[in-house]
Parts: structure tokens; sequence; C-alpha cells
């Protein structure tokens, strides 16, 4: 559904959540940018 952005933490077994976490994080913000400024 466009515009709609969710987020949450799905992955187990790695002692790498947080790098995951940090990545998805700065990818959600390009994707809420980019959204806006195409519908805005």
């Amino acid at each position: 559904m466009p515009g709609l952005f969710v987020a949450g933490d799905c992955r187990s077994s790695t002692a790498k959540r947080v790098a995951f976490a940090v990545g998805d994080g700065a990818l959600a913000v390009n994707c809420v940018h980019d959204y806006l400024g195409t519908y805005s």
C-alpha cells in the first residue's frame, strides 16, 4: 500500500542485529523522503 511504512525486528540467530537495524532504519528514512518528494 503506497505511503504505508512499518518497522520491526524479524531477524533471529544473528549477532549483527544492531547493525542490521541501523541499516534498515537508514533505508526507511530514505524511502520516506523519496515517497514524500514524489507525492507532495
